[in-house]
C-alpha cells in the first residue's frame, strides 16, 4: 500500500487498521490503538503477510514503554515496518520516517493533492506575501485546546500586546481564562458548519471560527504581530520530535516561530533545513529537564516582548533573510512520500 491511499482505503470497524487489499494480507495497524491481542487475530486468524505500525499524527511519549516492545515482539513471528512521524531515530529499530503534517501544510497552502489534507475539512489557504512593515501587536498564539501548560502560557501572554484563542472543552486550570476566538479568511458560504461540527462539541465552531481545526488564522492576524507562540502538541522530552501545523503553518507565513517543544525542538528544526533566529538566545532548547526549560522560555519571551515596539521590528528586519529562506520552503521542499 502506498500512503497516498491512506485515506481512501476501509478501516475495520474500531478504526484499527486498515488494508490495501484482501489479497495482499498486509495490514497496517494503527499504534494508538494496537493491542497484542489485535496482532495475535491478524497473524493467526487473518493469516497476514505483514503489518505496517504506523504513528503519523503524534509519535507519543509511550513509544518507549509500550510501542517498541510491541513492534520487537510482533517483528520475531512477521515481517514488519514501522513508519512514524517522529524526527527522531527509534534506538533499536529501524523506521521510516514520514511527515504527514509538512505534506498537509503545502497541499493546504498550494492546493495540492486532496489525500494529505486530514482534519483540514478540504480548505486551501493562501500563502502571503511577505511584508516588512511595522506591526500593530508582540504575539500570535492561536492556541487549540486545553492543557496546563497551554494555560499557563496564555495567562503569561495576557501582559502583552497580541491574538490568542483559548478553546475551553473542559474545566481549565486558570477559571479567569475566558473562551476566545481567531477568525480565519474563509467567508461563510464556503463552511460546511454541519460538517465541522460533527467533529467537535455543539457550539464550538462558528462560521468564521477556526478554533479546534487545522485551518490557519485570518491574514490580518499575521501582519500585525511579529512572533507566533505556542505549545507543541508534542512539548515534553521523551525520545520523540513532532512538528505539527503549529510550527510549519507559521514558518512558511515568514514568522518568529517562538513555540515551546521537547529538549532539542530548534536544533531538529534546524537541521531538518529550517533558518532559526538571529538576536534570539535560544540556548534553552538543550535543557532535558521539561520544567526547567519551560522557565527558560517564559525569560525568552519576556526579553523579547519586554522590548520596545521599534526594537522588536529592528530585530523582525534582522532577520529578513531567514524568514525568506522559511516561506520559501513551501514551492522548495518537496512532499514526503512513502511507497
Amino acid at each position: 500500500m502506498h500512503l497516498e491511499n491512506f485515506f481512501d482505503v476501509k478501516r475495520d470497524q474500531f478504526n484499527k487498521y486498515i488494508i490495501h487489499d484482501l489479497d495482499s494480507k498486509e495490514y497496517w495497524v494503527n499504534l494508538h490503538t494496537a493491542s497484542e491481542q489485535e496482532i495475535d487475530h491478524l497473524i493467526q486468524e487473518k493469516n497476514a503477510s505483514k503489518i505496517v505500525f504506523y504513528d503519523i499524527f503524534h509519535a507519543e511519549l509511550r513509544m518507549q514503554d509500550w510501542w517498541l516492545p510491541l513492534v520487537k515482539k510482533t517483528s520475531e513471528n512477521i515481517p514488519v515496518e514501522w513508519i512514524t512521524v517522529n524526527k527522531l531515530p527509534i534506538v533499536d529499530f529501524p523506521t521510516t520516517h514520514y511527515d504527514f503534517y509538512w505534506n498537509r501544510c503545502k497541499s493546504v497552502h498550494t492546493d495540492g493533492p486532496s489525500w494529505v489534507r486530514y482534519k483540514s475539512h478540504g480548505f486551501t489557504c493562501n500563502h502571503h506575501e511577505l511584508n516588512w512593515n511595522p506591526r500593530t501587536h508582540q504575539y500570535l498564539a492561536p492556541v487549540r485546546g486545553n492543557t496546563f501548560w497551554r494555560e499557563d502560557l496564555l495567562m503569561f501572554l495576557k501582559n502583552y500586546q497580541g491574538f490568542s484563542s483559548n478553546a475551553r472543552l473542559y474545566p481549565c486550570n486558570h477559571p479567569d481564562l475566558e473562551q476566545a476566538y481567531l477568525e480565519t479568511d474563509f467567508p461563510e458560504d464556503q463552511v460546511d458548519l454541519d460538517k465541522i461540527n460533527n467533529q467537535f462539541p455543539p457550539g464550538i465552531l462558528s462560521p468564521k471560527l477556526g478554533v479546534l481545526s487545522t485551518v490557519p488564522v485570518a491574514k490580518h492576524y499575521y501582519d500585525n504581530s511579529y512572533v507566533s507562540c505556542q505549545v507543541e502538541s508534542q512539548h515534553l522530552t521523551g525520545g520523540s520530535i513532532v512538528f505539527s501545523e503549529k510550527t510549519y503553518d507559521h514558518l512558511i507565513q515568514g514568522r518568529l516561530v517562538l513555540n515551546f517543544g521537547p529538549q532539542f525542538y530548534y536544533q531538529t528544526l534546524e537541521q531538518q533545513g529550517w533558518k532559526l533566529w538571529d538576536g534570539i538566545d535560544l540556548s534553552w532548547d538543550s535543557i532535558a529537564d521539561d520544567s526547567a526549560r519551560w522557565a527558560k522560555y517564559f525569560e525568552c519571551l519576556k526579553n523579547l516582548f519586554d522590548l520596545s515596539m521599534p526594537d522588536l521590528h529592528d530585530i523582525f528586519l534582522l532577520n529578513k533573510p531567514n524568514l525568506e529562506h522559511n516561506w520559501q520552503q513551501l514551492y522548495d521542499r518537496p512532499y514526503d512520500l512513502v511507497h
